[in-house]
């Protein structure tokens, strides 16, 4: 299934960074912590700004080489603004073509101003039960003082504080009772998908395309975005505007080998928007994703 893009609305990443990392086991506990500067900008976090972030996971139940677990996580993240700028925005999850100039936003808050950090909360849950996996992950932002402009260090036209928030839930099944979702529990995270044999015994992974058992996975997803806050609600003039995002994705996903598949995405979208009106937008995407 094509990567969930809504949760990208709030994060910020891209920086350069210092990372500590300890297990215990059992169960297997993780924890990941950064004090980075940013040297890249992205969604308001720019050069030279200074971030702290930490993200803690467990794995509480593991058997069967992973055909069976349950993985939990939280995670932070404090983060400076790059010239002030406070804003989110997202685009269509199915699109193609590169910047906001070729796939506009569907949902945008606007450009406004703080002069504090930003704070993003996280949570996570993922579970394999045989051919069987699930997975969600919910996201808060909050905005302390935000403001309309700035001007040599002086802020004007206070909107409060403004917080938003996202989630995903998504299920996925193997149409071979072989094949099961794979998990890294060195990153904590899905790992590539390996192509096995008649027997989960027999492994026949090749670098070559069509080589053994290719697995073919159904999904589903539902997602939320809800970028409407302050007071008032922070919305441009024109264009897109601020308001709720519902998803609702269905798809297919073939893998030739770990690092080549193919997915398929219907994606239906709901938007409302803050100054009352709405819309819908149908989607259906072909990928083929190559992993170097």
């Amino acid at each position: 299934m094509t990567r969930f893009f809504s949760l990208s609305s709030l994060s910020q990443e891209s920086c350069f960074s210092i990372r500590t990392e300890t297990i215990a086991r059992p169960p297997v506990y993780r924890w990941l912590g950064s004090a980075s500067r940013r040297f890249l900008r992205l969604f308001g976090s720019g050069p030279g700004q200074t971030a702290v972030c930490g993200r803690l996971t467990v794995l509480p139940f593991y058997e069967d080489d992973g055909r069976h677990l349950l993985h939990l996580g939280i995670g932070y993240d404090y983060s400076g603004t790059d010239d002030n700028n406070f804003y989110a925005a997202n685009r269509p999850l199915v699109r193609a073509g590169a910047g906001s100039q070729e796939v506009p936003n569907i949902i945008y808050t606007g450009t406004f101003y703080t002069p504090n950090p930003v704070q993003l909360m996280n949570a996570e849950l993922a579970m394999v039960c045989g051919r069987f996996s699930m997975s969600a992950e919910y996201q808060l932002l909050r905005g302390n003082d935000i403001y309309d402009q700035v001007s040599n260090g002086i802020f004007s036209g206070p909107h409060g504080n403004a917080t938003y928030q996202g989630f995903y839930a998504e299920t996925g099944f193997f149409l071979d009772p072989d094949d099961y979702r794979r998990y890294s529990k060195k990153d904590a995270a899905w790992d590539r998908q390996v192509t096995q044999g008649e027997s989960s015994a027999v492994q026949t992974y090749s670098p070559w395309l069509f080589a053994g058992h290719t697995p073919l996975q159904l999904l589903c997803r539902y997602s939320y975005l809800d970028l409407a806050s302050g007071n008032p609600v922070l919305t441009p003039s024109s264009g897109a505007q601020a308001g709720w995002e519902h998803d609702i994705t269905a798809g297919i996903d073939w893998y030739i080998n770990p690092e080549v598949h193919f997915m398929i995405n219907y994606v239906y979208t709901r938007l409302d928007y803050v100054n009352n009106t709405s819309g819908n937008v149908n989607g259906l995407g072909c990928r083929m994703h190559v992993d170097f």
